[in-house]
């Protein structure tokens, strides 16, 4: 208003006077009403571009007004029951959050380890001597078959499909024989029982130990107590530019794989950053363990960081894995 007010005498002040001066003095300006408001009107942006403009409103409760669309908003609330206060807001902008961004990664033993050979995948030949019910002879013949008969037998016979829940024939073979017994005729599944536990088979065949293990994560073990990840696998990179800040806002990840007794298991993978062995809340292990109550989702802002992400599993000859996170960067600023 106090605006308006300094345009309106300014107006005044270089209209050209017309008429004159009164017994007291005063000077009579002859001026009509649209030749007013046309000055009014083109005069209009300045005016506006120079005005604060201040909203009066009643609160009625202690209640604080935050404009959440002003980059820059100044508050002055009386919070002493039915008062009038004043708000004054400059619309300079508006803020926008930062974009969202997921990651996906989906990847297996393969990816890890270039070259396994597994006895499953081999083929096991012997010379079988058996009962021939079509010829009703009995017979000696050379057979050549794949060791994967004695692994992942269905836990029904009705069904060719695999149960990974299945332990091999060495562990377990109560569903083995219904399966052979499904695939082949009498001689096969004999064959099949009968030569199990052969040389013939088992150097060929069985595995020894639990060598379906192709890296343990005992191997890290750096001695007092401590963890080495730095030759780790790394299945995902990303990079921190200097500025900005990493936010994590979701990250869900599992790991499946049959152990060595033939069970199936899923559960999170372990992970880290460029090696370190998480602890507690410290540096990057702000990150690693950002799920615990006590650390930050944020990290960086000082530099450029690069991060690499790693694998802290074990990995076994079947192993899936799948990583997926949500996250944002956003910019902050370095005040040193």
């Amino acid at each position: 208003m106090r605006g308006m007010a300094l345009l309106m005498i300014t107006t005044i002040l270089l209209v050209p006077l017309a008429g004159c001066t009164g017994p007291d003095g005063e000077v009579n300006v002859d001026i009509t009403s649209e030749e007013l408001q046309q000055i009014i009107d083109d005069n209009q942006e300045d005016f506006l571009n120079n005005t604060t403009v201040v909203v009066f409103q009643d609160y009625h409760n202690n209640t604080t007004v935050v404009n959440q669309y002003s980059n820059n908003s100044t508050s002055s609330i009386d919070q002493s029951g039915a008062s009038s206060s004043s708000t004054t807001y400059n619309y300079n902008g508006t803020n926008l959050d930062p974009e969202t961004f997921v990651v996906r990664v989906v990847w297996d033993w393969s990816d890890i380890v270039n070259s396994v050979t597994m006895k499953r995948n081999n083929n096991f030949t012997v010379n079988y001597t058996y009962y021939d019910y079509a010829t009703n002879n009995d017979r000696n013949d050379i057979f050549t078959l794949a060791c994967s008969n004695y692994y992942d037998a269905p836990a029904q016979s009705n069904s060719s499909s695999p149960n990974n829940n299945a332990s091999n024939y060495w562990q377990d073979n109560d569903n083995y024989y219904p399966w052979w017994d499904y695939l082949y005729n009498n001689t096969i599944r004999d064959l099949l029982g009968d030569v199990a536990h052969s040389n013939e088979v088992e150097n060929v065949c069985r595995e020894s130990g639990d060598s379906s293990l192709l890296i343990d994560n005992s191997d890290y073990y750096a001695g007092n107590g401590s963890y080495d990840y730095s030759s780790a696998f790394v299945f995902h990179e990303l990079l921190i530019p200097n500025g900005t800040a990493l936010k994590i806002i979701d990250i869900s990840s599992s790991t499946k794989y049959v152990d060595y007794w033939g069970f199936l298991n899923t559960q999170p993978i372990s992970w880290t950053l460029n090696g370190i062995m998480p602890n507690g809340c410290y540096d990057l292990s702000n990150i690693v363990n950002y799920y615990q109550d006590e650390c930050s989702n944020y990290y960086g802002g000082w530099e450029d960081i690069h991060l690499s992400f790693q694998l802290r599993n074990s990995v076994y000859a079947d192993s899936e894995f799948t990583f997926t996170m949500y996250y944002q960067i956003v910019p902050v600023t370095n005040i040193q």
